[in-house]
């Protein structure tokens, strides 16, 4: 007798499909999930790297960098915004001494022929500076960067030198001593976030910031969440004055491109924002949060090396005593 050789039906055929596709539901988030824990302990890594650096670059010269730095900007205050970055500064203890010894350190960052090609080398991507989480794409070949030097709770873009609270200062030079709150409770870098370049919509999520704002009424440091509260809904009814090329080159020493402060927490709802009308690239005293694409806060390397996630639930008063070096902070657990 004939056998016949059943096959599936479609009733079956479309079981298997449903299994399948449920399957292909249930593992791609994990899938996900996985590549992203593998960006953030890249990204903490990196941070870790420019830990370590710092400390190397001050066991050289004695102190930290400065801000910004350069023979040309500091015989010219006021012209700051085109000295050379923490960054810049660190290259030879981050595995990038050739790129360093071919920067003149006596030149702008700005400059771009072939006598001076700082502006040239600085398109250059160095890994170390860039979080894999970050998806931002830069359109005009700049090298990016997604971790800032932290001036602490003051405004940022500080000119005076009775208003330094943090690791870094825009005319000032600190040295290990200098930060009396301890080194393992003052931030040292946190992560910020590549603007899409585009200027014409804002979108917070890529730290786009607005310019344009007065701080007038604002402590210099340690602002209050009150006072803060209130800046950041002002700073909500000027986006159509906003820039979105935070974050896009290393070699600048400006507070959107190598800076951050912690005046607020980190993924603040509010924008970044700065006081300047006529400051086009963050060279003025404003709100300059840190940010991240990590879900529920940013990652931060702290000045004795140790790199920490902080929470953007974390209290407000205690995440400025973190960043403060020498405000006399008592740090608890965070």
């Amino acid at each position: 007798m004939k056998r016949l050789r059943r096959g599936f039906t479609l009733i079956e055929l479309l079981v298997v499909i449903a299994i399948i596709a449920i399957l292909v539901a249930l593992l791609l988030p994990a899938v996900q999930q996985a590549r992203e824990a593998a960006r953030r302990s890249q990204c903490k890594n990196n941070l870790k790297q420019l830990a370590i650096a710092l400390h190397n670059y001050h066991d050289t010269h004695g102190k930290f960098p400065q801000l910004t730095f350069g023979t040309e900007a500091n015989n010219d205050w006021g012209s700051e915004w085109r000295g050379n970055s923490v960054h810049t500064m660190l290259l030879p203890f981050v595995d990038q001494a050739p790129l360093y010894n071919q920067y003149d350190l006596n030149r702008f960052w700005t400059h771009t022929n072939a006598n001076y090609p700082n502006r040239t080398l600085g398109r250059t991507k160095v890994p170390v500076f860039q979080c894999p989480s970050d998806p931002g794409i830069i359109t005009n070949g700049d090298g990016g960067n997604n971790y800032g030097a932290s001036t602490g709770p003051n405004l940022g873009w500080e000119a005076s030198l009775t208003r330094t609270a943090g690791m870094f200062h825009r005319r000032r030079s600190l040295a290990m001593r200098d930060i009396t709150d301890g080194t393992s409770n003052t931030i040292a870098f946190g992560e910020i976030v590549k603007g899409d370049g585009d200027n014409g919509i804002f979108r917070l999520e890529r730290g786009d910031y607005i310019r344009n704002q007065s701080l007038s009424g604002i402590n210099p440091i340690k602002p209050t969440q009150d006072q803060m509260t209130t800046y950041g809904n002002t700073c909500l009814t000027g986006t159509a004055d906003h820039r979105s090329s935070g974050g896009w080159t290393w070699v600048s020493p400006m507070m959107d491109d190598t800076g951050m402060n912690t005046v607020v927490p980190p993924n603040w709802r509010f924008p970044n924002c700065h006081e300047c009308s006529g400051c086009g690239e963050g060279d003025a005293r404003g709100v300059w949060a840190s940010r991240s694409f990590h879900t529920g806060g940013s990652q931060h390397a702290m000045g004795d090396g140790a790199v920490r996630f902080i929470s953007e639930n974390i209290d407000f008063d205690l995440y400025q005593s973190i960043g403060s070096s020498n405000q006399g902070d008592v740090v608890g657990e965070f």
